[in-house]
């Protein structure tokens, strides 16, 4: 069968097998001065409608940002969520990897309470597992909104890509672990790492331990989110992170041959180097909104920043990182 035509097999509608799932959202990615960001993606999964209404559970994932009142006025305002409290050393990467203990579900959406999703995500997301147990991860795609010359940094510069615009799933190098579908049987034999060196970029250790076990990894196009940004004051920290990160994942998620997994998403180039990768994204913004490119001036003061921040990380990476295991 041609490879189109299981694809579309993979998106249709098919009802009688539909897995039973079970949504986790993680509250670590919050302050409590951002609660307003967890409204937001709330209200967007509210907004999947009878998607919603068949899951097992929505669960909130609570390390401690969240306060007594918070919780009350989230349980009333969402009486289909309920809050799960964990100890509060657990990471980020350390509440994905415990996700398949908290349910039973077939299968395990992990969302994020710092991104919005766009309607109709959660049945697309959901799709391709319907009549096909062979499928293990659907990937949804992520990115981060432009409205002016920081968010246009951003989006040139971040870890997620702009939107591919396709609509027929297709491989995948890796996942974000704020928009993927995962089966729990998958999660229980291989959970998701949390190295120590890292900050964010699990996924990337997650995603080249799945393709070697031999799983494929399914990019769905039209399940969409959007990330919020990085608040400014947090900036320069993040990027800093983001480039500690990029060295200790080269060095712990490696291929067969030993070469450092490529963790790109499309429609980021999978080959090249940053500067690549800045000009493809150059390009992508250009085609899906020209306006957004004229505060590009305004923009360089931050994309300098930025990429001394990253540069600073990885120099501090380099020389503080421990050689890399050998097989």
């Amino acid at each position: 069968m041609a490879q189109a035509e299981s694809q579309q097999i993979l998106i249709e509608n098919q009802p009688d097998g539909s897995p039973t799932f079970s949504i986790l959202v993680e509250a670590e990615n919050l302050s409590t001065t951002e609660i307003s960001k967890l409204h937001d993606s709330l209200d967007t999964l509210a907004a999947q409608g009878d998607s919603l209404k068949t899951a097992d559970a929505v669960l909130l994932i609570d390390s401690g940002q969240l306060t007594d009142e918070t919780r009350k006025e989230l349980n009333r305002r969402y009486p289909w969520l309920t809050i799960r409290r964990v100890d509060a050393a657990v990471s980020y990467g350390g509440m994905k990897g415990r996700s398949a203990g908290l349910v039973t579900s077939d299968v395990i959406v992990l969302s994020d309470s710092d991104c919005r999703y766009q309607p109709d995500w959660l049945r697309q997301i959901l799709a391709p597992f319907q009549n096909h147990p062979d499928v293990h991860i659907v990937g949804g795609e992520t990115t981060t909104p432009i409205h002016g010359p920081y968010s246009l940094a951003i989006a040139l510069t971040f870890v997620f890509p702009r939107f591919s615009g396709g609509q027929t799933i297709a491989p995948s190098r890796t996942y974000w672990a704020n928009n993927v579908a995962v089966r729990r049987v998958l999660l229980e034999s291989m959970p998701v790492p949390d190295p120590r060196q890292l900050y964010r970029g699990q996924n990337i250790v997650h995603s080249q331990a799945a393709s070697a076990a031999g799983y494929t990894i399914w990019r769905q196009p039209r399940a969409r989110a959007l990330h919020a940004l990085p608040l400014p004051a947090e900036y320069s920290r993040r990027y800093y992170r983001m480039g500690r990160d990029s060295v200790h994942i080269a060095r712990l998620a490696r291929d067969e041959s030993g070469q450092s997994y490529r963790g790109d998403m499309e429609p980021d180039c999978q080959t090249g180097g940053r500067f690549h990768k800045l000009a493809g994204r150059l390009r992508l913004i250009r085609a899906e909104n020209p306006r957004a490119l004229w505060s590009l001036p305004l923009a360089l003061p931050v994309l300098f920043l930025g990429a001394l921040c990253y540069y600073a990380g990885r120099l501090t990476a380099s020389l503080t990182a421990s050689p890399a295991p050998t097989n």
